[in-house]
Protein backbone atom coordinates (compact mmCIF):
# COMPACT_ATOMS: atom_id res chain seq x y z
CA UNK A 1 0.00 0.00 0.00
CA UNK A 2 0.82 3.73 0.05
CA UNK A 3 3.11 5.43 2.60
CA UNK A 4 1.30 7.85 4.44
CA UNK A 5 0.61 11.42 3.26
CA UNK A 6 2.28 14.12 4.88
CA UNK A 7 -0.14 16.70 6.01
CA UNK A 8 0.33 19.56 8.68
CA UNK A 9 -2.36 20.83 10.44
CA UNK A 10 -0.97 24.02 10.96
CA UNK A 11 -2.04 27.49 9.36
CA UNK A 12 -5.18 27.19 7.60
CA UNK A 13 -5.53 23.79 8.50
CA UNK A 14 -4.93 24.83 12.36
CA UNK A 15 -6.80 24.03 15.72
CA UNK A 16 -8.54 26.59 17.00
CA UNK A 17 -9.42 25.59 20.89
CA UNK A 18 -12.92 26.01 21.67
CA UNK A 19 -14.47 25.80 17.76
CA UNK A 20 -15.30 23.15 15.63
CA UNK A 21 -12.84 21.52 13.43
CA UNK A 22 -12.89 19.58 10.04
CA UNK A 23 -11.48 21.40 7.01
CA UNK A 24 -9.64 18.46 6.05
CA UNK A 25 -10.20 16.33 3.11
CA UNK A 26 -8.11 13.18 2.35
CA UNK A 27 -8.62 11.06 -0.88
CA UNK A 28 -6.80 7.81 -0.54
CA UNK A 29 -6.89 5.11 -3.44
CA UNK A 30 -9.20 2.72 -3.47
CA UNK A 31 -12.55 1.43 -1.96
CA UNK A 32 -12.45 1.92 2.16
CA UNK A 33 -16.36 2.71 2.97
CA UNK A 34 -16.85 -0.24 4.77
CA UNK A 35 -13.38 0.11 6.82
CA UNK A 36 -12.95 1.94 9.90
CA UNK A 37 -10.99 5.39 10.25
CA UNK A 38 -8.99 5.70 13.17
CA UNK A 39 -7.03 8.56 14.20
CA UNK A 40 -5.29 10.54 17.47
CA UNK A 41 -3.58 13.68 18.34
CA UNK A 42 -0.63 13.12 20.95
CA UNK A 43 2.27 15.58 22.52
CA UNK A 44 4.47 13.24 20.19
CA UNK A 45 4.56 9.43 18.96
CA UNK A 46 3.81 7.17 22.20
CA UNK A 47 3.16 10.53 24.03
CA UNK A 48 0.00 11.86 25.67
CA UNK A 49 -3.39 11.57 24.47
CA UNK A 50 -5.18 14.85 23.85
CA UNK A 51 -7.60 13.63 21.23
CA UNK A 52 -9.18 11.24 19.35
CA UNK A 53 -10.46 12.40 16.11
CA UNK A 54 -13.56 11.79 14.60
CA UNK A 55 -15.13 10.92 11.18
CA UNK A 56 -17.49 11.76 8.72
CA UNK A 57 -18.87 8.70 6.73
CA UNK A 58 -16.26 8.01 4.32
CA UNK A 59 -17.83 8.28 0.67
CA UNK A 60 -16.33 7.55 -3.15
CA UNK A 61 -15.10 9.90 -5.52
CA UNK A 62 -13.64 9.28 -8.90
CA UNK A 63 -10.28 10.76 -9.45
CA UNK A 64 -10.40 12.82 -12.53
CA UNK A 65 -7.39 14.10 -14.25
CA UNK A 66 -7.70 15.94 -18.41
CA UNK A 67 -10.65 14.73 -18.24
CA UNK A 68 -10.35 10.96 -17.35
CA UNK A 69 -11.10 8.77 -14.77
CA UNK A 70 -7.69 7.50 -12.89
CA UNK A 71 -9.10 5.49 -10.51
CA UNK A 72 -11.49 5.57 -7.60
CA UNK A 73 -10.38 7.25 -4.32
CA UNK A 74 -12.16 6.67 -0.85
CA UNK A 75 -12.64 10.90 0.68
CA UNK A 76 -11.70 10.40 4.27
CA UNK A 77 -12.57 13.46 6.64
CA UNK A 78 -11.71 13.84 9.98
CA UNK A 79 -13.80 16.47 12.44
CA UNK A 80 -13.53 17.52 16.21
CA UNK A 81 -16.63 19.30 17.85
CA UNK A 82 -15.94 22.42 20.26
CA UNK A 83 -15.57 20.47 23.33
CA UNK A 84 -12.76 18.37 21.61
CA UNK A 85 -10.46 21.11 20.51
CA UNK A 86 -11.00 22.78 24.06
CA UNK A 87 -9.52 20.03 25.64
CA UNK A 88 -6.63 20.03 23.58
CA UNK A 89 -3.82 22.60 25.43
CA UNK A 90 -2.89 25.40 22.52
CA UNK A 91 0.96 24.75 20.92
CA UNK A 92 3.33 27.23 20.34
CA UNK A 93 5.54 27.09 17.16
CA UNK A 94 8.19 25.37 18.51
CA UNK A 95 6.18 22.78 20.06
CA UNK A 96 3.32 21.48 17.83
CA UNK A 97 1.22 18.17 19.02
CA UNK A 98 1.57 14.97 16.21
CA UNK A 99 -1.49 13.40 14.67
CA UNK A 100 -2.00 10.10 12.66
CA UNK A 101 -4.65 8.64 10.53
CA UNK A 102 -5.57 4.81 9.90
CA UNK A 103 -7.36 2.52 7.91
CA UNK A 104 -8.65 -0.32 9.96
CA UNK A 105 -10.22 -3.23 8.06
CA UNK A 106 -13.68 -4.53 10.16
CA UNK A 107 -13.05 -8.31 9.26
CA UNK A 108 -9.34 -8.15 10.30
CA UNK A 109 -8.43 -5.92 12.84
CA UNK A 110 -4.79 -6.46 12.20
CA UNK A 111 -5.39 -5.21 8.51
CA UNK A 112 -4.26 -1.40 9.27
CA UNK A 113 -3.08 0.83 6.55
CA UNK A 114 -1.83 4.72 7.29
CA UNK A 115 -3.37 7.36 5.65
CA UNK A 116 -1.87 10.65 7.08
CA UNK A 117 0.21 11.80 9.44
CA UNK A 118 1.98 15.16 10.45
CA UNK A 119 2.36 18.30 13.26
CA UNK A 120 -0.61 19.75 14.39
CA UNK A 121 -0.95 23.39 15.53
CA UNK A 122 -3.54 24.49 18.49
CA UNK A 123 -4.17 27.95 18.80
CA UNK A 124 -6.35 29.49 21.76
CA UNK A 125 -9.01 32.04 20.53
CA UNK A 126 -10.44 35.33 22.56
CA UNK A 127 -13.72 34.27 22.53
CA UNK A 128 -14.58 30.77 23.29
CA UNK A 129 -18.25 29.65 23.68
CA UNK A 130 -18.63 26.24 25.93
Amino acid sequence: MYPPVKISLTGSNKIERGASWGPLEIFFPGDFVLWNPLGEIRTKAGGKLLATLGFEPIILADRVENGEIIGVYSRIAPLLTSAQTLAVPATIPTNLWEYDILLQNPDSLTQVFAVSEGSVEVSDRVTVIV
